[in-house]
């Protein structure tokens, strides 16, 4: 009874994984979102978004059952899972969401 409680379990878990699970959309979306907040100026915004889609379009985004991540020069920078991005901290060449990037 145990053994058939957790795997009832386990597929509630890996269903609602795959479910919450964030898209090409989202990420392009979460970006755009970081980069722009905090910036009343429009021009600023304006450059940080071309800027912001110039690396968009240099990432690959790949979809697992579970997960998703998003690739830049075949190394993950990005992971998705349960609807949230997380950025791999050991990559250095990954999309610094700071406001002096879209200056």
């Amino acid at each position: 009874m145990k053994s058939f409680i957790i795997l009832v379990l386990l597929a509630a878990l890996a269903g609602a994984m795959t479910y919450t699970k964030p898209t090409e959309a989202d990420f392009k979306s979460y970006v755009m979102q970081r980069v722009i907040q905090g910036s009343e100026n429009k021009l600023e915004q304006f450059t940080a978004a071309i800027q912001v889609k110039g690396f968009l379009d240099t990432c690959k985004y790949k979809n697992y059952f579970l997960w998703s991540t998003v690739s830049k020069d075949d190394k993950t920078i990005y992971v998705g899972a349960l609807s949230h991005w997380f950025a791999r901290e050991d990559f250095p060449g990954r999309w610094e969401i700071t406001k002096s990037q879209g200056s």
